[in-house]
């Protein structure tokens, strides 16, 4: 198990724009704006990554199994996207967190720039959760294996969000300043868990997205495919 918190979070206002109007022009208000909140959120965040790598022992039908260095299976219910763990010989486990002040902040702040602070903080998280990714393609490559998607509970079609405690139960969330709350709620709120396989049954090198099969993707105004 591993705990970090070096990741240099780094977001351009052109990154944000771009998010907020699909590659349509921005109004030049809504760029100062943007410019000006993200001149505060380096201040805002606590970055962090908590992961553990498990061991791909089963997947078969809508279920895998996973088995952590001198502990116990354990079952998730994946439901028909399973096939993503197929390729599978090893996951990294990781939960991501931004922290909690930058939503305290956005709290507070006018309607705008709370908005905008928001949205900033769900990029940032992303931005983590790719620094989290990168450590699975580390380890593939020195393999030689290939690397699948990142996947979550709760946002994979079929994937019940139960099993983030399954997941969670893998990680020492509390020493990282992480918890989850009996409804499978993850504090600080800017905060995700989910698992990227690697194995020789992969044909990629980088993290792919499922975000294709994700049950927000009509909705989604950070959507990948």
């Amino acid at each position: 198990m591993a705990i970090r918190r070096d990741m240099a979070v780094t977001i351009e206002a052109a990154e944000v724009t771009a998010a907020l109007y699909r590659g349509r022009p921005c109004p030049p208000w809504l760029v100062r704006a943007v410019e000006t909140a993200l001149e505060r959120v380096p201040a805002l965040l606590d970055p962090v990554i908590v992961h553990r790598w498990v061991a791909v022992t089963a997947v078969s039908g809508e279920g895998a199994e996973v088995r952590a260095e001198g502990g116990r299976r354990r079952s998730l219910r994946i439901g028909p996207h399973a096939r993503l763990l197929a390729g599978a010989r090893r996951a990294l486990v990781a939960a991501v967190s931004i922290g909690p002040r930058l939503d305290r902040e956005a709290g507070r702040a006018d309607r705008l720039e709370g908005y905008l602070l928001d949205c900033i903080g769900v990029m940032a998280l992303g931005k983590v959760a790719d620094a989290a990714a990168a450590v699975a393609e580390t380890e593939a490559r020195q393999r030689r294996w290939g690397v699948g998607p990142r996947i979550s509970p709760g946002s994979l079609a079929g994937w019940p969000v139960e099993d983030v405690h399954v997941l969670c139960g893998l990680l020492p969330l509390a020493e990282a300043g992480l918890e989850l709350s009996p409804r499978g709620v993850m504090h600080p709120l800017k905060s995700a868990v989910g698992l990227i396989g690697i194995g020789p049954g992969y044909g990629g090198s980088t993290v792919g997205s499922a975000c294709h099969l994700c049950r927000h993707r009509e909705d989604c105004w950070r959507r990948r495919q």
